[in-house]
């Protein structure tokens, strides 16, 4: 590098320089690497390379952050602002390569904009400008060819703004966004130069990351081992810092797995391969959750208990006693003393430790180990032993059942019961004071994980090459954090009491609870871990019961998927259709809901709180007696009218938990008189629909003209094969005609004109949904498709489909994402999704709604009607207009109750008829009838 200056062109001279400053970035050695920027930015100006400072400030900004000055950052950044301001005046201020130079340099200003803005926790606007950046880096690119540098580098660069967009995305709480982008920097880097490349590795890492955060551990897995395989081939040691973390990632994916001495085999690799650091930085290293687990689940008691102990003293010194971090460690010295039958001992530190992790918010926990989704399962991982501790104290049962109570009820649902919050809140509160104090609060939230994050990395390099200045600086920023943070949210507790409870609400016991459930009610509340089940039952009067179920989540996973089998199969004829299991029922029956039956019996509405597989399954399709003998019938599935389903006698909602339960219990009411319904259906989704569409208009104008399969077909609302389909797109959905018939039925239930209140056809599309004042309807239906991420290509979130645009004549893609839903606003009593699998879970921890749910609950309705599985088109209709004739009739008639009926007639009524009225089949086969299950208020 010495011999190099003078010796070559400067600007030449000065790439050598940025190159090593990136290696020793990458060797994680910030100090040096900051050091030569600093000398570079001299270097620039004194040799008239005074562009090159747009890239230089990038880069110090980028590493001023990451040793977390942020004052630092935020200088450099107003700095690059002022020197463009300058060299927008062009050749007269002495900056006559601007109009060849621009938009690089204004793609620098802009990309250090938005590494400043994701330091404030701003990750909207950080993932506007990584936009900004991308555009304007293309444009300097294609204009430049030959003087914008080598092509593989130009590529890199854009592909680098794409995953930071990704990521942002996924900060939002888009992971689906974000999956596509990182995929699809991840590919281009690929495609480029192989997987031989640091750089290309940093992308799998980054997409190992978010497939963690979704829960989909598997497909991180093999990332991460051919991360881990690519850097040895490449002769990176174990020991050196980018080999060692991507071990420690495989370790806890591997943990996340239940694989324990697997992780425990690779932690013991990255034992031997750092035992050349420094101890202290050894330890703060490995010490963590997933080596702790490894330990206990490997039979190695007392060295997990002594590694915890010893975790935990490193998280208070490193972060302080109330941080999300220190009470993880404090939970798993508690997970130790329990299972060394310290139960009091247990207890005491579980009591210390859960309160933090309950309050704590996902942007506390650091970025590379610990995400939302794998963070949950290690929360959750203390949760199952302080639920076990306290079914084990049967001293004080009563006491120990009310602490379990909330305990599962904070833990549980949490997305969901966010959404309802946040929707409560929305309603119940509407002042521009009210607002600004609540973004305030968020923003501080925000700016605080950010820093907390920052300040892990920090305390994970070696003491050597650490600024503890820096250190001290950031700590005393986030204890300033801390302060305001709490002082704004006593603010807000003051002055806005209300608003308060509805968005950080308590876990109620079981005295509230039976506050708000009716006579005829009694709440249920399931919580399944890693190795037990629990449940609670809360009946109007008398006591709470708790009992531990000898089920685990893995098993109930198994036992919910084994009895969907039938009604998720892919078949084609009635003949096809597989029998329900109904002697798996029943025992699914006997493990969860027959140790609480002296509670619920005698109910006639159950309201259901629960985690993981049991929210895919509606309860109402369980036997609550064992099966007798089949009877083969001359017309099928009437052998089923004879099995006592629980609908025969409970009707059953679903809630996210007992807290979202009390705030949808204590919404206002309308603020106005409402409209009865609106609904939206039988949309148009190519250009050749419209032909059948209006060659069936002659018989959609008699109301309750029905189109009826021929002889056995079955025909579901289900989709075509779509997924992973090059070019799928809205044009191959089917359309549903029978969409519309199902809205008129509904129409005429509840006294409503169809040609008023029904959308259908061309004018069911995305602009008239947006644009129609929808809080004037207590009653939304949408009947369509409901399409999931990778239906349709492109397709990253879920979406309900409409009328295409070319077909409407409107802006659009045709798609009601789930962004889109989030922005509606609402005041129903309920929203119908009568489309296809609605209600199906993702993920290994699926709550009781899908995404689409979660997003009209935020909207603002009080309850949702959803699918399961894919529905039987006659069926459908029948059961669900019956659903309104009922209510319509009796007006005290609960949702639930409607619904439970309706179910019951279908089951016991004539099935599906011939043209001469004979029946063909009966619906008393659940497939028919069992799909439906409503989120939230089921009154």
């Amino acid at each position: 590098m010495h011999a190099a200056r003078g010796q070559v062109d400067y600007s030449r001279y000065l790439a050598m320089r940025q190159f090593l400053a990136i290696q020793y970035g990458i060797a994680e050695d910030l100090g040096k690497a900051l050091s030569i920027y600093m000398s570079m930015t001299q270097d620039a100006e004194r040799s008239g390379n005074r562009g090159w400072l747009f890239n230089i400030y990038r880069h110090i900004i980028s590493r001023s952050i990451r040793i977390g000055d942020f004052d630092q950052a935020a200088k450099y950044l107003t700095k690059s602002e002022a020197l463009l301001r300058e060299a927008r005046g062009g050749a007269a201020a002495g900056w006559g390569k601007f109009p060849i130079k621009r938009f690089g340099w204004e793609g620098d200003v802009e990309n250090s904009r938005a590494l400043v803005l994701e330091s404030q926790g701003r990750y909207a606007d950080a993932e506007t400008a990584y936009r900004r950046a991308e555009e304007l880096r293309r444009i300097h690119y294609s204009r430049n060819p030959e003087t914008a540098g080598p092509q593989h580098q130009q590529d890199q660069n854009i592909a680098s703004l794409i995953a930071d967009q990704g990521r942002m995305k996924a900060r939002q709480g888009r992971t689906a966004e974000g999956e596509a982008d990182l995929r699809r920097a991840l590919i281009d880097r690929l495609r480029a130069t192989g997987k031989y490349q640091v750089e290309t590795l940093d992308f799998v890492r980054k997409f190992a990351n978010l497939l963690i955060d979704e829960g989909r551990y598997e497909e991180a897995e093999k990332l991460i081992r051919a991360q881990v395989a690519a850097l040895r081939e490449m002769g990176i040691a174990d020991e050196s810092p980018i080999t060692a973390k991507s071990l420690k990632l495989l370790a806890n994916v591997l943990n996340l797995q239940n694989r324990w001495g697997e992780a425990l085999t690779v932690i013991e690799t990255l034992r031997s391969a750092t035992s050349s650091w420094e101890p202290d930085r050894r330890d703060r290293f490995l010490l963590d959750d997933s080596f702790i687990l490894a330990l206990f689940n490997s039979n190695k008691l007392s060295a997990g208990l002594s590694a915890a102990e010893r975790w935990f003293a490193l998280c208070k010194e490193r972060f302080g006693s109330r941080h999300v971090m220190t009470a993880m460690a404090r939970g798993y010295v508690g997970i130790g003393l329990a299972q060394a039958g310290r139960d009091l001992d247990a207890e005491h530190e579980f009591k210390a430790a859960i309160p933090v992790l309950l309050k704590s918010s996902s942007e506390d926990y650091d970025e590379d180990s610990a995400f939302r989704a794998a963070s949950e399962q290690r929360v959750r991982e203390i949760f199952d032993v302080y639920l076990t501790v306290l079914a084990r104290n049967q001293d004080c049962i009563y006491a120990a059942a009310e602490t379990a109570l909330r305990l599962a009820d904070a833990a549980r649902g949490g997305s969901v019961r966010r959404a309802i919050s946040a929707a409560s809140a929305r309603m119940a509160a509407r002042t521009s004071e009210l607002a600004e104090m609540a973004r305030k609060k968020q923003n501080l939230e925000k700016q605080l994980g950010v820093r907390l994050r920052l300040l892990n990395n920090m305390l994970s390099v070696s003491p050597i090459e650490r600024d503890e200045r820096k250190i001290k600086e950031l700590q005393s920023e986030i204890a300033q954090l801390r302060f305001e943070q709490a002082s704004t949210k006593q603010a807000l507790d003051l002055r806005f009491s209300g608003y308060a409870k509805l968005v950080d609400p308590e876990a109620p016991g079981a005295d509230e609870v039976r506050a708000v459930l009716n006579q005829n009610e009694a709440f249920l509340s399931f919580y399944f871990g890693r190795k037990w089940g629990f449940a609670w039952a809360v009946p109007k009067s008398g006591p709470i019961v708790f009992v531990r179920l000898n089920i685990s989540s893995s098993e109930l996973a198994s036992r919910v998927e084994a009895l969907r089998g039938p009604f998720t199969s892919n078949v084609g004829s009635i003949g096809e259709i597989p029998a329900f299991d109904v002697r798996a029922g029943y025992e699914l029956y006997e493990r969860i809901l027959k140790p609480l039956a002296e509670v619920w019996q005698s109910a006639d509405s159950l309201v259901v709180a629960t985690n993981g597989a049991l929210g895919l399954l509606p309860l109402g399709l369980l036997p609550t007696k064992p099966p007798i003998d089949d009877v083969d019938l001359e017309i099928p599935f009437t052998g089923y009218r004879g099995v006592p389903w629980l609908t025969r006698t409970h009707a059953v909602a679903y809630v996210p938990s007992a807290s979202a339960l009390t705030a949808l219990r204590n919404l206002p009411s309308p603020l106005r008189a409402r409209d009865s319904l609106i609904g939206f259906g039988d949309p148009l989704f190519g250009r050749e629909q419209i032909i059948s569409a209006y060659t069936s208009l002659s018989s959609d104008a008699e109301v309750g003209v029905e189109r009826r399969a021929p002889g056995g077909r079955l025909a579901r609302r289900a989709l075509p094969r779509t997924r992973n389909v090059v070019g799928a797109n809205l044009a191959a959905l089917p359309r549903l005609p029978d969409t519309a018939d199902e809205l008129r039925s509904i129409a005429l239930a509840l006294h409503s004109d169809p040609v008023k209140a029904l959308r259908l056809g061309e004018v069911a599309n995305e602009q008239v949904v947006k644009s129609t004042d929808l809080t004037k309807y207590s009653v939304v239906v949408f009947a369509t498709h409901g399409l999931v991420p990778g239906d349709l290509e492109g397709l990253t979130q879920p979406a309900l489909a409409l009328t295409a645009p070319d077909i409407a004549h409107v802006p659009g893609d045709g798609l009601l994402t789930m962004d889109e839903i989030l922005g509606l606003k609402l005041d129903a009593d309920w929203v119908i999704l009568s489309a296809c699998n609605t209600g199906s879970g993702s993920g290994q921890s699926a709550e009781a709604a899908s995404g689409l749910a979660r997003a009209f609950f935020y909207a603002g309705t009080r309850a949702v009607l959803v699918t399961n599985w894919s529905v039987h088109s006659e069926s459908a209709r029948e059961l669900v207009s019956d659903v309104f004739r009922r209510q319509s009739l009796d007006p005290h008639l609960s949702r639930t109750q409607a619904l439970r009926h309706a179910m019951n007639s279908m089951i016991d009524g004539p099935g599906y008829l011939d043209r001469e009225g004979h029946s063909l089949f009966s619906y008393a086969h659940p497939l028919f009838w069992g799909a439906y299950t409503i989120i939230g208020d089921g009154n």
